[in-house]
């Protein structure tokens, strides 16, 4: 099972472009003693979004390649910062650029491919975090 730590050096070493970002990330929190872990992967998918931008698409397959390994082999947390962090955080991203974030789904792997899918459904028809929210918690009183 892959950790919280491993998973931020896969993802550094699939996405060397975002070390300076990463690296900021790090001394800006350095204090902070409470879990960061999801602002963590906010650096990724900021950067994969900018790269994209930028033309700059050559990080793209080895990072869904690394995406593709942690929803498969991540450990519970892991596979949670991966969905409801990073895919999620790369279609709310990318949802404001010209391409959206469709731009990535040729990248994703069976498994990242069904979360996305899944994520998406879940926003399906709402406007907000709190419509997502809301309707959760609708969800679990049946």
């Amino acid at each position: 099972m892959i950790t919280v730590a491993e998973m931020f050096e896969l993802l550094l070493t699939a996405c060397p472009g975002a070390l300076p970002a990463w690296n900021e990330h790090c001394r800006e929190w350095a204090d902070e003693k409470g879990d960061m872990s999801y602002l963590g992967v906010a650096v990724f998918a900021h950067h994969l979004v900018d790269s994209v931008r930028a033309g700059h698409v050559d990080e793209l397959p080895p990072a869904f390649d690394v995406i593709e390994r942690l929803v498969t082999e991540g450990n519970e947390k892991v596979r949670e910062l991966t969905t409801i962090g990073l895919l999620e955080d790369l279609q709310n991203i990318a949802s404001w650029e010209p391409s959206g974030n469709r731009i990535f789904r040729p990248y994703l792997g069976p498994a990242s491919l069904l979360a996305w899918e899944e994520i998406q459904e879940m926003w399906r028809g709402k406007s907000s975090l709190m419509d997502v929210i809301r309707a959760e918690g609708e969800a679990k009183k049946k």
